[in-house]
């Protein structure tokens, strides 16, 4: 991933690999427990990054997972800008899909 986009800051890639670990839904409170950051931090982050499509939150809770595109930005190594409008992950029904397939394995 490549940290040169004017919104992101130096703890959003520790952030997006600790919920790139989880296989569901984290609270803040819990990513917060296994990185040097608060978790008032941490969720502030996450918000950034959810405006940004990099994870999808829940819709009653303070809790967050990685999208699509926030795992191939980590995994690919690549420019924000070249993954615009990727990350929306919500269903005509409101609800949240999220497949987790190595896309680099494909072929």
């Amino acid at each position: 991933m490549c940290d040169d986009v004017e919104w992101m800051d130096s703890s959003d890639r520790p952030i997006l690999v600790e919920l790139a670990t989880h296989l569901g839904w984290v609270t803040t409170e819990s990513l917060s427990l296994n990185l040097p950051y608060s978790a008032s931090h941490v969720t502030e982050r996450c918000r950034a990054f959810e405006t940004h499509g990099l994870v999808v939150a829940h819709d009653a809770a303070t809790a967050y997972r990685i999208s699509r595109l926030g795992r191939r930005l980590l995994f690919e190594n690549a420019f924000i800008e070249a993954f615009s409008g990727d990350g929306n992950e919500r269903n005509a029904d409101a609800a949240t899909t999220l497949e987790f397939i190595d896309e680099t394995l494909e072929g």
